[in-house]
């Protein structure tokens, strides 16, 4: 137990290597020691090595086929690897043993996004929200589908929202910005993307985002 909780602390901490030594030391001791498992999958996550975090949480399924944090920790792996459905399959488990696992929804809700299913990514985004109204990720994210429909007005609206639970959250402003593009709202637009800049001066995207905004409004001056 002592080599497994240092190395929750590690993997608290950032340190993601010596988490993986302590909970190595602690699967050595007691194989079937489920949270060392799952917590030492995390921590190949964070270092990218996904294939090596699905065994954790798989080792872990295998130990107890009714724990929801193991689905949903392997969905996530399987989304980082681009196996979308395989991930929309594994939060689909975590639901199914938790209802109210709110990260869950919007796992999902982002793996039917990245498949172009958007309207099912509302629903689920939108579940996501009701059981965590403060959820800004998940306002954010349905904007996004919102937006990839064409629904401009309510990518508007969620991204407004997800600003203000997180007033620092460049990608919503730089969304924002897009679905106020997709409004011919141009200079609202150059604002929010200017906004983004100012929280990331390294996000490449919302650069690009205004430039098109600028060209958008240039347009919109012509004789």
């Amino acid at each position: 137990m002592a080599y497994r909780n240092r190395g929750i602390v590690y993997r608290r901490l950032g340190k993601y290597e010596e988490a993986i030594k302590d909970h190595t030391k602690a699967i050595e001791l007691n194989p079937q020691l489920v949270l060392a498992n799952i917590s030492r999958g995390i921590s190949y996550g964070k270092l990218g090595k996904h294939q090596e975090a699905i065994q954790d949480f798989t080792k872990a399924i295998e130990f107890n086929p009714k724990y929801a944090p193991a689905y949903h920790n392997r969905g996530i792996s399987y989304g980082r690897l681009g196996k979308h459905q395989e991930a929309i399959q594994d939060f689909t488990k975590a639901i199914e043993f938790n209802p109210d696992y709110a990260w869950a929804y919007h796992n999902r809700g982002l793996a039917y996004r990245m498949l172009g299913k958007n309207g099912e990514a509302i629903v689920d985004l939108t579940k996501a929200i009701k059981l965590n109204p403060a959820y800004a990720w998940a306002y954010h994210n349905r904007g996004l589908a919102y937006r990839m429909l064409g629904k401009h007005e309510e990518a508007v609206k969620d991204c407004t929202e997800a600003i203000r639970l997180d007033l620092e959250y460049a990608w919503a402003f730089n969304s924002r910005g897009l679905a106020y593009q997709g409004l011919g709202k141009y200079e609202d637009a150059i604002v929010d993307h200017t906004k983004a800049i100012e929280l990331d001066p390294e996000y490449a995207l919302a650069y690009n985002s205004r430039g098109l905004a600028h060209q958008g409004l240039a347009s919109t001056r012509k004789p």
